[in-house]
């Protein structure tokens, strides 16, 4: 029988690929990882200390550095402020003009952007902001930041200036990249907010000017190549371009344009109805028919008056007369105001004997015509009216209710009462006795005896 071996062996080593042999390396690493963790909680407590603890410039002081245009020297301070207030937005606002002073119109609009929403003066820094964001080219992200000023919030109220300056630049930039429909909508909201007489004939004008005129080709390219060439992924503004080549009769281009929107623009059927409007106005009828064949689309499905109307006066030179008819109230229904189908869609029906409607679809367009011609007129004397007499709402009330009653013809509804609102109530007329019934008239003497 043998005999255990008692011995100590406490210190023999463990054999090779044990779990005792790897305790060594472990702890090694689990030491290592800890200071790591102590000496970056130590830094992470030094740099607080450092931002947080020491003696900054007094911001009064900062604000005379800024006054005197002093801002190498203002900036290093300002951006400690930021660091050790973040959501101070006086500081922000500072520093976005020392920004702003040494050129870095990028920087200006990240710091008025980051004003907390409720500090008092967010309106005023987000207003700012989109001003710079302009500046720079980027008309797409100015706009969204314009759009935070017209907000309707009742905890956060925009002041009158803002809201009216901010409307006011979104609705030139629209204009410019053709958006008209867009325009509109914010004019209209623009109207329901403003209470000065003097802001509404402002707004109204626009409003009008919007019907009768466009802004030349030759300044639209001038001022949206800029955005494109800034941000490539602005597509408005390359529509913008692809309507203002257009305009001026450089095809090629434009056409290049149009196809560039077609693929990356998020509303193609918007670039698409631009499209057809400059081959209509071209008179390219064989490219406009390559786009539109086959002709024979269900009305229902057409959403845009203008490729309705192109659809028309194809099926005309076709002789397909019930498809042109189809075609024609569809760009009516679509556009009531669209007096060129009234009169085509008119004469279509006198040449087939319903001389009846005929008759009321060329009248109607008729009517079309002469009321914008009137409201057309009658706005160029009211402009006139307010440039010479240095008010902006002259004396003039028989122009407002010229513009009135046209507005009523083209069913401008929301601009009559506009203008209507704008001329005051009309007068009560007189009392005259001899108006009255004889036995409403009192027989008592004027003087008794």
């Amino acid at each position: 029988m043998m005999t255990p071996d008692l011995r100590d062996v406490s210190n023999t080593p463990a054999p090779v690929g044990t779990k005792g042999a790897r305790r060594g390396p472990l702890r090694v690493l689990a030491a290592v990882l800890y200071v790591v963790v102590c000496l970056g909680l130590l830094g992470w407590n030094l740099r607080w200390w450092w931002v947080h603890q020491r003696v900054l410039p007094e911001l009064t002081s900062l604000e005379a550095l800024l006054r005197h245009g002093r801002y190498a020297e203002a900036e290093p301070a300002l951006r400690d402020w930021v660091a050790r207030s973040p959501h101070d937005g006086r500081v922000r606002m500072m520093l976005a003009r020392c920004r702003a002073g040494r050129g870095d119109l990028a920087g200006c609009a990240e710091q008025l952007i980051a004003v907390p929403v409720w500090w008092p003066e967010r309106i005023e820094a987000v207003y700012r902001a989109g001003e710079a964001l302009y500046q720079l080219g980027r008309a797409r992200e100015a706009e969204a930041v314009w759009l935070e000023v017209l907000k309707d919030d009742p905890l956060h109220p925009s002041p009158l200036d803002y809201f009216s300056d901010a409307g006011l630049k979104i609705i030139t930039l629209r204009i410019l990249q053709e958006r008209i429909d867009e325009a509109k909508e914010l004019l209209a909201l623009a109207l329901s907010r403003a209470d000065n007489p003097a802001d509404r004939t402002t707004l109204l004008g626009m409003r009008m000017r919007l019907e009768f005129q466009r802004i030349d080709p030759n300044e639209k390219i001038t001022t949206l190549t800029p955005f494109v060439e800034a941000d490539p992924n602005d597509w408005d503004s390359w529509l913008g371009l692809a309507i203002a080549y257009d305009a001026r009769g450089d095809n090629a281009r434009a056409r290049e344009l149009y196809e560039r929107c077609l693929h990356g623009h998020p509303r193609p059927d918007r670039v698409r109805r631009f499209l057809l409007e400059g081959l209509v106005q071209r008179e390219a009828w064989d490219e406009l028919r390559t786009r539109l064949e086959p002709l024979d689309v269900y009305p229902p499905n057409l959403n845009e008056a203008i490729e309705a109307s192109a659809r028309g006066r194809l099926a005309l030179q076709d002789g397909r007369d019930d498809l042109a008819e189809a075609m024609f109230r569809r760009a009516i229904e679509l556009d009531p105001r669209d007096a060129e189908s009234h009169y085509r869609l008119g004469l279509l029906l006198k040449r087939r004997g319903t001389l009846q409607d005929a008759l009321g679809f060329i009248r109607r367009s008729q009517e079309i015509n002469d009321a914008r011609s009137e409201l057309d007129q009658a706005y160029n004397e009211f402009a006139f009216a307010v440039a010479e007499t240095q008010r902006d709402l002259p004396n003039r009330p028989d122009l407002i209710r010229r513009m009135i009653q046209a507005c009523r013809i083209l069913q401008f509804d929301q601009e009559a009462d506009a203008w209507r609102d704008l001329l005051g109530p009309e007068p009560a007329p007189a009392w005259r006795i001899f108006d009255s019934e004889p036995s409403q008239v009192s027989n008592k003497p004027v003087i008794s005896s």
